[in-house]
């Protein structure tokens, strides 16, 4: 009898230790993140939420044009980690532009579509950000 109760003991505490552990807080990622938003669409990572809320200047020289300048296209984004929440201005072609840092996460866009064309305005709707995201 003492035999079925230690062994039913031992059961609970391994039953109570994996539970515990399934409770326990979600940990940081540690590799970046690279994903593709709409206007619109967030993402998260660890404890950061990203927005892609719009494009507010699109100046890029289009494929079927020739420009003496790139131009660079300027777009918003919020960032949010337990109520912190700021919104940015980056843009994709200007390397000094293009990455934030918000509450230890860095987030660097790495591309913007579709790109604009002379005769067919871009629908403001069918933007697609690229973003990394990672710890700092």
């Amino acid at each position: 009898m003492q035999t079925v109760r230690a062994v039913v003991a031992c059961v609970i505490w391994i039953v109570l230790i994996v539970v515990s552990a399934g409770c326990a807080s979600p940990t940081e990622p540690t590799d970046p993140m690279t994903t593709e938003l709409g206007v619109g669409e967030s993402l998260s990572y660890g404890a950061l939420t990203v927005t892609f809320v719009e494009v507010s200047i699109d100046n890029r020289c289009p494929l079927n044009a020739l420009c003496i300048q790139q131009g660079d296209a300027t777009f918003v984004v919020t960032a949010r980690v337990r109520g912190n929440t700021s919104s940015y201005n980056l843009q994709v072609n200007d390397p000094v532009r293009r990455s934030v840092i918000h509450a230890g996460y860095v987030i660097t866009a790495t591309e913007l579509g579709p790109y604009p064309y002379t005769i067919n305005p871009t629908d403001p709707a069918s933007y697609r950000l690229t973003l990394t995201v990672e710890k700092d």
